[in-house]
């Protein structure tokens, strides 16, 4: 039903529904978001002794007197009414553009995917994320959402702006890597000039940094760029005194697993550095745990939970 609303409220203005169709519109979440606006514009109408040539040559007469005459203007009734008309499908084009324009994009567990945006700047998507813009206005704006993670090769023009909950990137043209999950947000920039904005701090970076921000601190590092990309997009996650709860995070995006970490509660704000590959769980779960001194083994009862405690030693 949501799905269709533009092309429902076209024809509900239109008198064309029938009272079945007009029922189930009338109980969208989207008409009753916009109930008032859309009933008001259900109220105008268009005269038809006129041509709109007729009318603006009358608006524009009108105007002439009340210059010469230096008195109120007194427009008439039928040209406000075309003008309320025009106001009228200006709003319901924008609402068109705003909610046919939507487009949102979803990455599964495990999964990556490329978009191409509508000014031809491409997004690589990592596993478990959500990316969200107006194709209709992205060319005039440039601006999208992201949760998650994805690396972003822009092409040149005006400001590009991508936002998450927990902070937003502005760049001109230029090649870096957003993660944003939870309360962890990583920026880290491959090329060009790149502004990160998280509440009241902000960062620029060059080719070859990176900046961090968790539980209001800030840290920025230097990272090898020998590669032109993540290491994620080459199924190789790596990180660089991360805190380890983070690090898990990351693992539940790639791999269908939960990890049940209440026995390791004082170790997960720890700083891990190192790296996992997304195609061998035991592998991965190795690399990280073990140099932390900690165990893992599945849950007996559901084998997709994972449980970790700290390591005994005899």
């Amino acid at each position: 039903m949501e799905e269709n609303y533009d092309k429902l409220l076209v024809r509900w203005l239109n008198r064309e529904l029938t009272l079945e169709e007009e029922r189930s519109f009338k109980h969208s979440e989207s008409y009753k978001s916009n109930k008032s606006i859309i009933e008001g514009i259900s109220k105008l109408k268009v005269p038809d002794e006129q041509t709109w040539d007729e009318a603006y040559s009358e608006f524009r007469q009108k105007l002439q007197n009340s210059d010469s005459q230096k008195r109120g203007t007194v427009i008439n009734l039928k040209t406000i009414q075309y003008l309320s008309y025009a106001a009228c499908v200006i709003l319901i084009l924008g609402l068109a553009i705003f909610f046919m324009g939507k487009t949102t994009i979803n990455t599964a567990i495990g999964q990556q995917q490329i978009v191409t945006l509508p000014d031809n700047s491409v997004v690589t998507m990592n596993a478990s994320s959500k990316l969200a813009y107006n194709k209709y206005l992205f060319n005039f704006t440039r601006k999208l959402d992201l949760n998650g993670e994805a690396f972003f090769e822009v092409q040149k023009g005006s400001d590009f702006k991508v936002t998450t909950h927990n902070g937003q990137i502005n760049v001109l043209g230029t090649k870096f890597n957003v993660l944003s999950r939870e309360d962890f947000f990583e920026t880290a920039c491959f090329e060009g000039k790149v502004k990160v904005s998280a509440g009241n701090d902000n960062a620029i970076l060059t080719s070859g940094k990176k900046v961090s921000f968790t539980e209001g601190n800030k840290k920025e590092n230097i990272f090898d760029i020998n590669s032109e990309k993540p290491g994620w997009m080459s199924g190789i996650s790596s990180f660089k005194s991360t805190p380890l709860k983070h690090v898990i995070n990351q693992l539940e995006s790639i791999f269908p697993v939960t990890f049940n970490d209440k026995n390791i509660i004082d170790k997960l704000s720890m700083s891990y550095t190192g790296m996992f590959p997304h195609k061998d769980l035991n592998k991965a779960l190795e690399n990280v745990f073990l140099p932390m001194g900690i165990e893992y083994s599945k849950d007996e009862n559901d084998s997709s939970i994972i449980i970790l405690k700290e390591q005994t030693h005899n």
